[in-house]
């Protein structure tokens, strides 16, 4: 029984996502003894693997380890608290896709985090709505400061953000608030998107005035409106608001207008201190929650 227990153990501790059937036929052929899903489901819990959902996470690149240090680094130690920062970004909104799930040790949260790159070499300089069928999905763009959250923008299935949306929606978006929120002093967070870092778009911007962060490559874990998005699908997935592309739309501007207030994204900033130092920790590694 002992060596069954254990290779159960060991068979998630080395892939927290096997499956049950494939374990009962491993030890049907090693110990032949033939265990039902169930069983082996009953063991799992035995040996103290816990069920928890699948996330997703960056990974970084070595060459992009020692920027992403030397960044951490220099803003930790002189205690920058980006208070004149607007931190934006695109993200994905999709509802009907089923949850997946890890088995993992009590406290392992680091095993409930599939590793992938925010921007892989292969990736297109326009970022697209065509993909993932059968989900409903809007893709949205917005950022946070320490005044408050700008005007968040809901882009339609198709649409193809490359340089030219990207700019429409600074200049339409961006801008006014800017102006008035900070009287255009604020700093525009963004990251190395191509279309955010195009020929185009930097002309544009050097010809609107409009101050950027040199901020380092596959640092999402740095970016406290990714936090934002967390909690905004966290809170439409636990309130349903995903039946239609029109709740979902509803869904989030209401979560962005009534949750998103100024001081919760002022507790997401403070919280770059705490990512910062984790950074530094890490040499430059990815840093998970």
């Amino acid at each position: 029984i002992i060596p069954i227990f254990d290779l159960i153990r060991e068979a998630y501790l080395e892939d927290s996502q096997t499956k049950p059937s494939d374990l009962a036929k491993q030890i049907a052929e090693l110990f032949n003894e033939n265990l039902t899903v169930t069983v082996v489901k009953r063991i799992r819990m035995e040996v103290g693997l816990h069920k928890g959902n699948l996330r997703y996470g960056h990974s970084v690149r070595l060459q992009n380890r020692a920027p992403r240090y030397s960044f951490c680094r220099l803003h930790f130690d002189m205690g920058t608290m980006f208070t004149s920062h607007c931190f934006t970004d695109e993200s994905m909104v999709q509802s009907g896709v089923k949850r997946r799930y890890v088995y993992i040790l009590k406290r392992d949260n680091s095993r409930r985090v599939k590793p992938r790159f925010k921007h892989p070499p292969s990736v297109r300089s326009s970022t697209s709505l065509s993909f993932l069928p059968l989900s409903l999905q809007l893709m949205i763009w917005g950022g946070i400061s320490w005044e408050g959250a700008t005007p968040i923008v809901i882009l339609r299935r198709g649409t193809k953000v490359d340089g030219g949306v990207y700019q429409t929606m600074l200049h339409k978006v961006y801008r006014p608030w800017a102006k008035k929120k900070y009287g255009g002093e604020v700093t525009l967070v963004q990251d190395n998107a191509r279309c955010h870092v195009s020929e185009s778009t930097r002309s544009y911007m050097a010809n609107e005035e409009i101050e950027t962060m040199e901020w380092p490559a596959e640092s999402p874990d740095l970016n406290p409106v990714e936090m934002a998005w967390a909690h905004m699908k966290q809170w439409l997935q636990s309130n349903d608001k995903g039946a239609s592309l029109t709740s979902l739309e509803e869904g989030i501007r209401e979560w962005w207008s009534t949750k998103l207030t100024k001081d919760h994204c002022r507790k997401l900033i403070l919280r770059m201190q705490k990512q910062m130092k984790k950074v530094v920790e890490a040499k430059g590694g990815p840093v998970y929650d």
